[in-house]
């Protein structure tokens, strides 16, 4: 046998392991397939969580990926869960990056979760930030700081730290690399703009130079000038990890509503169509929101539901984590009137053991359809 048709062989022998067999059984994967409508598609996957997921995602995707010609993949954030030091924490981080970079390439949009610089190990686990956390120059070399195509940043905020005096080398450069963790990417085949807004209070800058709600309302320029100056026919959507609190809610005094609220100016404003897209909760739940001035109604958008003219649009996805926990509460929390929280049953050697969506937008709304644990689809007309 030649060398090329060895490692031939050896491709084919790993690629038939790549999907395990109970994926394609009773024509499972076909037929999830089959119920994705028209549109334009992307991939969304959160809570990836690599101690308590079956680590099958990724080739499961990858078959998608090959099966409907869909190149574009977003990760909502929280890759781990924690490690005992930033050096094993940062190997965990990278790694699932490169997992992900190396099956999507620059089609890959990379949000940042609250676990993925170690946070988790500094606030549960009570281990010194020193120790713990990645820093942030870090955390951005490992992941987005790999992308060679086009991102957008925020610019003026990049400005404003450049120039701030009272900060030390270390800290501006980390200040720095935490910014470029929010930015937009145009993507003109799907007519999408895909914009990261970052939302956690972690890590070295979060905690230490750009805090709390500041660390939100910095951002909403830049929000701001991503919303208005979308192509004409293109649909932003906002990703964030973090938008509401599993035990919380979204309330009106939350850190995180100056970002709907930003969106549903725009919606007012323009009329245009725009959503956002969170993970964190590990619940599949749907909210739609009225916000003005003196205005902050929330209230449960189920399956089927019509968003409205004036309606914002926030999903929650589900963890791809068999093994992680459910929230006790609904997305909403307790302070918000929610019929009920959809935390989805997994189960190791199943096709539950995944849990990502085909996010397809159509000429009439959104669909999420689900491969793995979750309702087979979830449908949002305008």
């Amino acid at each position: 046998m030649t060398i090329l048709a060895a490692a031939l062989s050896l491709t084919l022998a790993l690629g038939a392991q790549e999907i395990p067999a109970y994926f394609l059984e009773n024509n499972y994967l076909q037929e999830r397939l089959r119920q994705v409508p028209k549109g334009k598609h992307f991939l969304f996957i959160t809570d990836y969580h690599q101690e308590r997921s079956s680590h099958t995602s990724t080739a499961v995707m990858s078959y998608v990926k090959k099966q409907m010609g869909i190149d574009r993949v977003v990760f909502g954030g929280d890759c781990f869960d924690w490690a005992p030091d930033k050096a094993a924490a940062a190997q965990k981080l990278g790694r699932y990056f490169d997992e992900l970079y190396a099956a999507f390439g620059e089609g890959l949009i990379w949000v940042q979760g609250n676990h993925d610089c170690n946070s988790s190990a500094v606030s549960k686990y009570k281990i010194p930030e020193d120790v713990a956390l990645i820093p942030d120059v870090q955390c951005y070399d490992l992941t987005i700081g790999h992308f060679k195509s086009e991102r957008t940043y925020d610019e003026d905020m990049l400005a404003r730290y450049r120039d701030k005096a009272d900060l030390s080398d270390d800290e501006r450069a980390g200040a720095l690399a935490w910014i470029k963790m929010h930015y937009w990417v145009d993507d003109p085949a799907l007519k999408i703009r895909f914009i990261v807004i970052e939302t956690d209070d972690r890590g070295v800058t979060a905690r230490h130079i750009i805090r709390g709600r500041e660390l939100v309302l910095e951002q909403m320029p830049f929000l701001e000038k991503a919303l208005e100056t979308a192509p004409k026919g293109y649909t932003p959507i906002v990703f964030s990890h973090q938008l509401g609190n599993n035990k919380q809610g979204l309330l009106k005094t939350s850190a995180h509503t100056p970002v709907i609220n930003t969106v549903a100016k725009f919606r007012a404003k323009t009329g245009r169509r725009a959503f956002l897209v969170s993970g964190h909760c590990h619940v599949d739940e749907a909210m739609l929101i009225h916000s003005g001035e003196n205005i902050w109604d929330v209230q449960e958008c189920v399956a089927g539901g019509k968003i409205g003219k004036d309606g914002v649009l926030l999903v929650w996805c589900n963890r791809d984590a068999y093994k992680a926990g459910s929230t006790r509460y609904a997305a909403g929390g307790p302070g918000v009137l929610l019929k009920q929280s959809l935390n989805p049953r997994a189960k190791l050697g199943t096709p539950t053991e995944v849990s990502f969506d085909i996010v397809t937008l159509t000429r009439k709304g959104v669909v999420f359809t689900r491969i793995g644990a979750g309702e087979p689809q979830r449908i949002f007309t305008w």
